[in-house]
């Protein structure tokens, strides 16, 4: 089977994945998430594995690979601030992203504006183009939430 020009981009997605499960887990205090992300690693170990048998299969060299910008950036935000959010409506649509831990919780209380600049413009460079609404006084115990979609939704 030849290997496909895509082939590369799959190969290095796998292989960003596993670096920030890592990551993630290093970062984590709680210890059941912290197992989560390892295993998590674990399997996008197992993506890279099935890549590297094409590859060989299709006698193709393995694509160098450098952790992407956006997975280093994400990482490295983990490990600084250690943030949190969740994500929600991964088929596509919008998506409510609710900050709960961030390291201008308190002076977004007083100045949301300061937290609502720092996640827009991260945001924006993590998806480009990405359209966004800020909610500074999101619910519970949330410091913000955005809704992110794609121009035109």
């Amino acid at each position: 089977m030849p290997a496909h020009p895509t082939w590369d981009d799959h190969y290095r997605d796998e292989k960003d994945a596993a670096f920030l499960y890592r990551a993630l887990a290093a970062a984590e205090a709680d210890p059941i998430r912290r197992e989560l992300f390892g295993r998590l690693a674990k399997v996008e170990d197992r993506h890279v594995e099935r890549w590297t048998e094409l590859f060989q299969t299709a006698g193709r060299a393995l694509p160098e690979h450098r952790p992407s910008r956006k997975t280093r950036l994400l990482a490295w935000l983990e490990n600084e601030f250690a943030w949190e959010a969740d994500a929600v409506g991964l088929d596509g649509t919008p998506r409510q992203l609710t900050i709960h831990q961030c390291p201008f919780q308190d002076i977004s209380s007083r100045h949301p504006s300061v937290c609502g600049m720092f996640f827009s413009t991260l945001i924006e460079t993590l998806q480009p183009g990405a359209r966004l609404e800020h909610a500074p006084n999101a619910p519970g115990e949330a410091c913000c939430a955005f809704v992110v979609g794609n121009h035109g939704q």
